[in-house]
């Protein structure tokens, strides 16, 4: 496993609002027919003190958070599932449903796309859009 230095760039618009972009360093590796990017948070985006790492394939990737947030989220096209998303202040039961996905990463890096609703409470429905940019340094 070859880790190399990476620059990752998330822009997230939620409900067509404003939107917000973090750019970062990180590590970028392949493992296991797997692509890692991993880089930390930073207080732009609300989760300092929060280790991010994507798991990437063909088919979709998950989004795991560990720290002072701590969550899993797997993002593959049509999936819905219940999602735990624990911080400081309590934790909160989420739905998570995937509609679209797509990846295109190589050892080189990539992009990664995703569209999908989250329910909070099963009241509150926020549409985000999330794209991924994985640029080897």
């Amino acid at each position: 496993m070859e880790e190399n230095n990476a620059v990752i760039t998330i822009v997230s618009v939620q409900d067509e609002d404003e939107e917000i972009e973090v750019v970062t360093t990180g590590k970028f590796y392949e493992e296991d027919g797997y692509y890692y990017a991993v880089y930390e948070e930073t207080e732009a985006s609300g989760m300092e003190g929060t280790v991010t790492t994507l798991k990437i394939n063909g088919e979709g990737f998950s989004l795991m958070r560990e720290g002072t947030i701590t969550t899993t989220m797997n993002f593959k096209r049509n999936n819905e599932e219940d999602v735990l998303y624990s911080t400081p202040h309590g934790g909160l039961c989420l739905k998570l449903r995937t509609r679209e996905v797509k990846t295109n990463v190589d050892e080189n890096g990539g992009d990664i796309n995703v569209e999908y609703d989250m329910i909070v409470g099963g009241q509150q429905h926020i549409t985000t859009v999330l794209r991924g940019n994985i640029k080897i340094k």
